[in-house]
């Protein structure tokens, strides 16, 4: 793709020999952001069950929706890998050409 001066493609490239950074980037620190997130929402979402219906306990409560929370959380994943594994070539690209357009140029290897 790259010979081809498909836009996007230098830049995925450029991702694919870098992988394992790229690979920590979305492991660590976009599954940190979201279990804030999911905790956050979580919370609030526990509060407002409580405010809606005075007399709910609030433990369990809280324990139902963490579940519900951690399996959304699994299945999301699951259903994220499957997709990763048969379309992560075109996924790559996507990343690629976003790099692109936002003039992410990545640094020429000698």
């Amino acid at each position: 793709m790259s010979s081809k001066r498909i836009k996007g493609a230098d830049e995925s490239v450029y991702l694919l020999k870098r992988a394992n950074v790229a690979a920590n980037i979305c492991n660590d620190v976009i599954g940190d952001i979201c279990g804030i997130v999911s905790g956050t929402a979580g919370a609030a979402l526990t509060l407002a069950i409580r405010g809606k219906a005075g007399n709910t306990n609030m433990v369990i409560t809280g324990v139902v929706i963490s579940a519900l929370i951690a399996a959304l959380t699994v299945g999301g994943k699951a259903v994220g890998k499957q997709i990763a594994l048969k379309d992560g070539k075109d996924i790559v690209l996507a990343v690629g050409r976003f790099m692109h357009l936002i003039k992410i140029l990545p640094v020429k290897d000698k």
